[in-house]
């Protein structure tokens, strides 16, 4: 059944955000970036940790994990791994893909994944018992399968074209009205790991693991090298290098979880002077402080903020507590979170873990106060890959850049004179991105856009775009060489991205 392979083609829910894409785009880049949207990237991004290794000590050591006889890794080709040329802190890894996979001799053995079970696996995940839809009938453990992946029929509802658990006929039609262009959605091979009964009954665990993929990508262990190296989009640490922070320096990261980019920052600070990291929830601030520690990163300092809210008034001086009068500032979510730890370990006979509670600002901090901001705020996120469908409608497009600009004033309020602003988005969305950067230029004459030193994204839009009644101003053709858009796919094979550096200078006078 060579006829199988993976071609998606990629679903935009709205039709509207489709047509201001080929309105800005064109109709043919447009394709392209969704075309590659529906793919993995094929270029892995290992981001060395250079205050705790070396980038030659971490080379050889991926060398020695890649290729070692316990690896799971398909033997199309040997991955290519090289020091990225202008990035000193970053490795890259390049995998393979898309390989024609053999399905002749499964005798109609087929397990069928939901959508975001089956973007997991397309990045190297196994399949998991929650992601399986439907499966031929009477299969055992450690049978052979053909893993395909369907996309909802009734994506306002999250409905697939059958129920859960469904038992398949041998030999599915590959034109089964119930999955649309089934033929071209196929993963590769795997073995299950349990019966379908079990599957069925414990709906949990490693349900396939697969032995031969449509794309074969580096897969390392979440332990392996960990505090030494990160897996982190390559856009992502261009973002910190572009705002290139000083050692010594004050830098407030707006919006920081996961952390990543926070952590990269402290890395190019050679972890000297101090860098505030703020996050709405409790719970990612968490996580940020976890991934500070496991750097060594002891620069950082995680706080639960509302960016929208975190510059102080007249007169405040800033306030952050201890963190022990969190817990009353938890979401309901998060309490629950807590409550349900702690009686798991009540359960197991463990004994109660030491209640830790992330630091909160009580007042803001003050205007001018940071050498350098970066504003990576909440976005649509329409560059993430794989993706095979967004939903996304102009409305929230609109909303996303709304709020954006709320953080953005400020970001531009609490950089000093003289100090820079990073902004970014993983976007592909003009509203959220070069209008932003029309819209700071024209709103805060202070502000200058400035090239980075890592300048490695394409160029911006020029011109303008029409939503509805509304017309949007886009950059000017010397603004737009000055900012970097990365396109889904492109030479670089990233996610879709964008990044533009500001100074900010002497507030100008008018004449």
């Amino acid at each position: 059944m060579t006829h199988r392979g993976w071609n998606p083609r990629l679903t935009w829910g709205c039709q509207d955000v489709e047509s201001l894409f080929v309105q800005c785009l064109g109709r043919d880049r447009l394709a392209n970036i969704s075309k590659s949207i529906s793919l993995p990237p094929l270029t892995t991004c290992i981001r060395v940790n250079t205050n705790l290794t070396t980038r030659e000590e971490v080379l050889e050591r991926l060398s020695k994990e890649l290729y070692s006889e316990g690896n799971e890794r398909q033997d199309h080709e040997q991955y290519d791994v090289y020091p990225h040329p202008e990035l000193p802190m970053a490795i890259m890894i390049r995998g393979h893909g898309p390989h024609v996979v053999d399905y002749s001799d499964l005798e109609g053995r087929e397990v069928i994944v939901g959508r975001m079970a089956g973007e997991s696996m397309l990045k190297g995940a196994h399949c998991y018992a929650p992601g399986v839809l439907a499966t031929t009938h009477g299969l055992a453990q450690g049978d052979t399968v053909a893993v395909s992946v369907a996309v909802e029929k009734d994506p306002s509802k999250g409905q697939y074209g059958v129920t859960r658990n469904s038992i398949l006929p041998p030999d599915v039609p590959l034109d089964d009205e119930r999955f649309p262009d089934r033929k071209n959605m196929f993963l590769g091979v795997g073995v299950l790991a349990c019966s379908r009964k079990e599957i069925v009954t414990s709906g949990r665990g490693l349900a396939v693991r697969m032995v031969d993929r449509v794309f074969s990508l580096p897969s390392l262990g979440s332990d392996f090298m960990k505090g030494d190296i990160m897996v982190q989009n390559l856009p992502s640490v261009i973002a910190a290098a572009t705002l290139d922070p000083t050692p010594g320096s004050r830098v407030l990261d707006m919006c920081a979880a996961p952390g990543g980019k926070t952590t990269a920052m402290a890395e190019i600070m050679q972890n000297r002077g101090c860098i505030y990291a703020l996050d709405r929830s409790h719970t990612k601030v968490k996580g940020i402080e976890k991934v500070a520690e496991d750097f060594g990163a002891g620069i950082i300092r995680a706080i639960k903020a509302d960016a929208t809210k975190c510059v102080a008034e007249k007169g405040q001086v800033l306030s952050i507590s201890n963190g022990r009068v969190a817990r009353q500032d938890m979401t309901p979510g998060e309490r629950r979170v807590v409550e349900r730890r702690a009686r798991a370990r009540e359960l197991h006979g463990l004994p109660p873990k030491k209640e830790t509670f992330a630091a909160v600002l009580e007042s803001g901090f003050e205007e001018a106060s940071f050498d350098s901001v970066l504003l990576d705020g909440p976005c649509t996120a329409l560059g993430l890959r794989p993706r095979l469908l967004l939903q996304t409608t102009i409305e929230d497009l609109k909303k996303t850049a709304s709020y954006q600009r709320i953080l953005i004033h400020n970001a531009v309020k609490l950089v000093k004179q003289g100090g820079y602003l990073v902004y970014s988005t993983c976007t592909i969305n003009p509203l959220e991105n070069e209008c932003n950067v029309r819209y700071i230029l024209d709103t805060f004459p202070e502000m200058q856009l400035v090239r980075s030193k890592y300048h490695l994204g394409g160029p911006g839009l020029t011109g303008s775009v029409t939503v509805g009644d509304s017309t949007y101003s886009l950059l000017q053709k010397e603004e737009a060489d000055m900012v970097q858009r990365f396109d889904p796919g492109g030479d670089l094979d990233t996610m879709g991205f964008f990044i533009a550096k500001f100074k900010k200078r002497d507030k100008i006078l008018s004449s």
